[in-house]
């Protein structure tokens, strides 16, 4: 015989299960035996560990402290001229790379105008390329001028010299 679906108790829920309950307690129980065991022990310490007396240390004499003035000359080793000229052009080389740098930039720049200009028809209006030309192939010369009036070469082999 079997019973209608009316007849089964829906309202009840199943029991949960709390798997964490059971490390809980034995954790708790742990912790409580522990502290019983630390209890129960005797609060003086054992004799290998307490600390052993300071050692005593007596001076008797004054060591005698004799100052003399030396009078020494000391040279210095100086940095030869050559050296310090090459390093100079060094550093003016490198500022020419800087402005060479900044120099190509502007002209890319303007090649790309130039370029955008052409695609969208307009080859008539081309004047300020021509400008911008001169002016970059006056910067190259300028820094042209700078690399050939730079003498690296010569004062970093007499800096090795020296």
């Amino acid at each position: 015989m079997t019973q209608p679906i009316d007849a089964y108790d829906v309202t009840t829920t199943p029991k949960k299960r709390r798997p964490w309950l059971l490390p809980l307690v034995v954790g708790v129980i742990a912790l409580l035996v522990g502290i019983g065991i630390g209890g129960s022990g005797s609060s003086a310490a054992p004799e290998a560990a307490k600390p052993a007396p300071a050692p005593t240390v007596t001076v008797t004499a004054k060591p005698e402290v004799k100052t003399e003035t030396v009078n020494k000359e000391v040279e210095v080793a100086k940095t030869p001229q050559a050296c310090l000229d090459a390093l100079g052009d060094a550093e003016s080389l490198a500022l020419v790379a800087s402005d060479m740098s900044q120099s190509v930039g502007r002209h890319m720049a303007s090649d790309g105008k130039l370029f955008n200009q052409f695609a969208d028809g307009d080859m008539l209006n081309v004047e300020w390329y021509l400008t911008d030309q001169t002016t970059f192939q006056n910067e190259i010369n300028d820094l042209t001028t700078r690399v050939q009036g730079n003498n690296f070469t010569t004062n970093a082999a007499a800096c090795r010299a020296a």
